[in-house]
């Protein structure tokens, strides 16, 4: 709307010197958490991202969806998660990076071929993952994973966690090595979590040698968007079908 201030120019206008500035940094991309807090910090004051005040009081809150996830056979994505994992890693080498950490949630869904039904008109369930140079994590909310697809998942390269656990995980991971994340993509939060984690580390000097925040776009988008063979044909199957029923439509 013509006339109306962005977030950012509302708060610069109306935050007064000293004041502080509160939000959930689980809901806040990483871009416009940092410009908020650069803001509030030339206002002498501080950004307070940890707690949900509207959770606080909203007593009749409902439940976080939470459907059940299933997995997409090999036939139809053409590719195994190990081999996607591959080249999600040849990516990561070439930025310098041995971690990555994923929050979007169609190209968490791409890379472990799985899909879901937390957010309407999207077949993507609520996750995170994270890639290290030896292993991957895949959080989803306990509640939608069934006896066959954590059998599934048993068999893949992934190590399966808790949804809510995530916070806990990257508090208590050891980084070796950079850290990729989207700052477009990636909460405040976890950014924060991890960026305090690196340099507790480097204090301690627990790491052998200094790790940090690599931003950049998350390797998955690109990849996920160069459709292969399989892909193709199982769009051009279902652009047939599409196609069938549109005729069939307008006919009637």
């Amino acid at each position: 709307e013509e006339g109306v201030p962005t977030t950012l120019e509302y708060l610069e206008q109306n935050m007064k010197e000293g004041e502080n500035l509160a939000f959930d940094g689980r809901t806040v991309a990483t871009r416009l958490g940092q410009q908020m807090e650069e803001m509030a910090e030339k206002k002498n004051g501080k950004v307070f991202y940890q707690v949900d005040y509207v959770d606080t009081i909203w007593t009749d809150r409902p439940a976080r969806k939470c459907e059940k996830v299933f997995a997409l056979d090999e036939k139809i994505c053409g590719k195994t998660v190990a081999e996607k994992l591959d080249m999600v890693r040849e990516v990561m080498t070439k930025k310098n990076c041995q971690n990555l950490v994923l929050s979007k949630l169609d190209d968490i869904m791409w890379l472990f071929n799985i899909r879901g039904g937390d957010v309407a008109c999207n077949p993507v369930a609520l996750s995170y993952a994270v890639v290290t140079k030896d292993n991957s994590y895949l959080f989803l909310q306990s509640k939608a994973v069934t006896e066959e697809i954590k059998a599934w998942l048993d068999n893949q390269p992934v190590v399966l966690c808790d949804y809510d656990k995530i916070m806990e995980f990257l508090q208590e991971q050891v980084w070796d090595g950079n850290v990729l994340m989207d700052k477009e993509n990636i909460s405040y939060a976890v950014y924060k979590l991890v960026k305090e984690q690196l340099e507790k580390a480097e204090e301690a000097e627990e790491a052998e040698k200094k790790s940090e925040i690599v931003f950049g776009d998350n390797p998955t988008e690109l990849l996920k968007s160069m459709k292969n063979e399989t892909e193709l044909q199982m769009m051009r199957e279902v652009y047939l079908k599409d196609s069938l029923v549109v005729c069939r439509f307008m006919k009637w």
